[in-house]
């Protein structure tokens, strides 16, 4: 038996926004996400079980210099965009066994020039490959692994901008490293917050899964460190949560949904 869970933003719901300067008038914004997603330390570690997984990617709409366009009008807009799909691990199911992924969703404003593409051309998984090496080779050394991820993007720049689409796929496999990936996921985002374009803010998620032997119960623990109940097997879990920014003159609402799927 596999199960695979779902993530997706399915709604976005502009409350206020600020206008670009060449659109004086209609204070539209376009707007797009970009993920992380990674294993965290298990509850009950397991010798056998020494590597971390992760996964990165972006939303696929108008890729790659742009986002998707929104208005301040308080009206729900379906997105659907990022789609996450992954098949969980077998040891999910084991009896009892808690396990742990990270969700770290950011939201961008699309920006003129190649600072658009930059964002999504370091969150895919080409990218965090190559990072997960250069950061074991830099030991632990921030200032090196920043330096090879400059050099990384800059010569690769055509080809990935050739294969993004590739890149972004929702059954993507994600990067297998015997180190844990979350520092290398967070250096990757503190180099392109800082040189690429609009950031706004974040959303990060823990979701958990315990095993029954032969299925699981889950579920998402949301940014304010709510957990709701859990979820027995096939299921879905409906989030709402805002984003605020620039002094709260940007303010809009998420719908995440999840799902888990036979």
């Amino acid at each position: 038996m596999s199960l695979f869970m779902y993530f997706t933003i399915d709604k976005i719901r502009v409350k206020s926004g600020l206008d670009n300067p060449w659109d004086p008038f209609d204070r539209a914004m376009e707007l797009f996400q970009t993920f992380s997603l990674s294993t965290l330390e298990a509850f009950q570690p397991n010798p056998n079980e020494s590597h971390w997984w992760a996964r990165q990617g972006f939303s696929l709409q108008n890729a790659p210099e742009d986002g998707t366009t929104f208005k301040a009008n308080n009206a729900w807009v379906a997105v659907r965009d990022p789609q996450i799909t992954f098949a969980l691990p077998e040891y999910t199911m084991n009896k009892d066994r808690i396990s742990r992924f990270r969700l770290d969703v950011h939201h961008w404003e699309s920006d003129a020039g190649k600072a658009t593409e930059l964002v999504r051309l370091a969150f895919n998984d080409a990218t965090l490959r190559q990072m997960a090496k250069a950061w074991e080779g830099a030991k632990g050394d921030e200032k090196k692994a920043a330096a090879s991820l400059e050099k990384f993007l800059k010569g690769s720049w055509d080809d990935l901008m050739k294969r993004l689409p590739s890149l972004a796929t929702t059954a993507a496999p994600g990067v297998v490293a015997g180190a844990q990936l979350g520092p290398v996921l967070d250096l990757i985002f503190e180099y392109v917050r800082a040189n690429g374009t609009d950031y706004l803010e974040a959303h990060r998620m823990v979701f958990e899964t315990k095993g029954t032997g032969d299925s699981m119960n889950w579920r998402v623990v949301t940014p304010s460190n709510e957990a709701p109940v859990w979820i027995p097997g096939e299921g879905i879990q409906v989030q709402d949560e805002e984003i605020r920014a620039d002094g709260g003159k940007i303010r809009y609402d998420v719908r995440y949904k999840f799902r888990c799927l036979d």
